[in-house]
């Protein structure tokens, strides 16, 4: 509509140390979440995990769950809150104003309150590594890692809990 080039919404090289960097950050961010998660399953919250496995009883297959989960939900969640909402934040407010606004959103997005805080955490790594690169490329590989790794993990527990 503004004529804006795919280069300046973030679709651009980049350099592969940074994706280095983000996994070294998820890695902190994980404990965290670690934690968060095991307070919630001791006070006995519904989960994100709980939603995930819900929608695993109704499927017939799960491919197409996969593919939106690790391929499409990456690419335009990506698109949009990296390279729409933080970038615009960042113009306006600064970088971490415009990562913590992004990112808030981001997790109130995924309209579950027990994810809000995972949620978010992410989202400030993935508005991090888009700050350091200004590609969305790193945060889109990650966004696809941490979306199979979760949805295999808990298409795992599934299947064990089911047999």
């Amino acid at each position: 509509w503004r004529k804006i080039s795919w280069k300046e919404l973030g679709f651009r090289k980049f350099n592969w140390s940074e994706i280095a960097l983000g996994c070294g950050v998820l890695l902190i961010v994980y404990v965290l979440i670690f934690i968060h998660n095991l307070i919630l399953a001791a006070l006995g919250v519904v989960t994100q995990a709980d939603t995930i496995f819900e929608a695993f009883d109704s499927l017939d297959s799960p491919v197409w769950f996969f593919f939106v989960g690790v391929v499409m939900a990456p690419l335009m969640e990506e698109t949009f809150f990296r390279g729409f909402l933080f970038k615009g934040f960042r113009q306006k407010y600064g970088w971490k104003a415009g990562l913590i606004v992004s990112s808030f959103i981001f997790g109130l997005s995924h309209l579950q309150l027990a994810a809000l805080f995972p949620t978010f955490l992410l989202g400030c790594v993935l508005a991090y590594v888009y700050h350091r690169t200004n590609s969305l490329f790193p945060g889109m590989i990650l966004h696809f890692i941490i979306n199979a790794w979760g949805l295999c993990a808990a298409f795992s527990l599934y299947k064990l809990n089911g047999s």
